[in-house]
């Protein structure tokens, strides 16, 4: 094993030490195997003499000092921003209140203007086929009113495809919607 391989075997197996330590440790190291090397021996041997990889790291976790940890100061909120989270209740309570219920009256008007969408489609698509129906017993007004009649009926129909094709852009769009707002108001928290 060469020097390069040697100082990242022993970078990877240092990780999770600080990084002053893993500094430390692979400076050491690579200034033995050059004062090893300029010694006359090569790489390969150099780092052959220092033995393998997890031999030093067990040295080196064996030397370091155990250090227990600090306690973490708790993110939450100190005495007096309860205490003003309290006194101000009667005031913030209503406000977001109202808040959350005018999000879900605007996030349900959308959801019925989504609906109304298939209703139009279903509308359009039954006025067509009672269309194209009628325009089959109009042949005693002649062929050109039955004419008109198939095409409107067609049209219509048309219309009700592309109709029930938005709603189903729309309906997607509102679930992708949905999940992203989700994902915003939990992020908050």
């Amino acid at each position: 094993m060469n020097k390069a391989n040697f100082l990242a075997a022993l970078s990877r197996g240092l990780s999770g030490l600080p990084k002053e330590e893993i500094k430390k440790q692979l400076d050491y190291y690579a200034e033995l195997i050059a004062d090893m090397t300029e010694d006359g021996m090569t790489e390969e041997e150099a780092v052959g003499k220092l033995g393998s990889v997890d031999e030093i790291l067990r040295k080196i976790r064996e030397e370091l000092p155990t250090v227990s940890p600090k306690p973490k100061k708790g993110k939450g909120l100190n005495t007096a921003a309860i205490v003003v989270l309290v006194v101000c209740a009667p005031m913030w309570i209503p406000l977001l209140l109202a808040l959350g219920l005018t999000v879900l009256a605007v996030y349900l008007s959308i959801w019925a203007v989504v609906a109304s969408i298939f209703v139009v489609a279903l509308s359009l698509g039954f006025a067509g086929c009672v269309l194209f129906l009628r325009g089959l017993t109009l042949f005693s007004m002649g062929i050109g009113t039955v004419l008109f009649s198939l095409g409107a009926a067609i049209g219509f129909l048309g219309l009700g495809c592309m109709a029930l094709l938005l709603g189903v852009l729309a309906v997607k769009g509102m679930i992708l919607g949905t999940k992203w707002l989700f994902l915003k108001i939990k992020g908050m928290f």
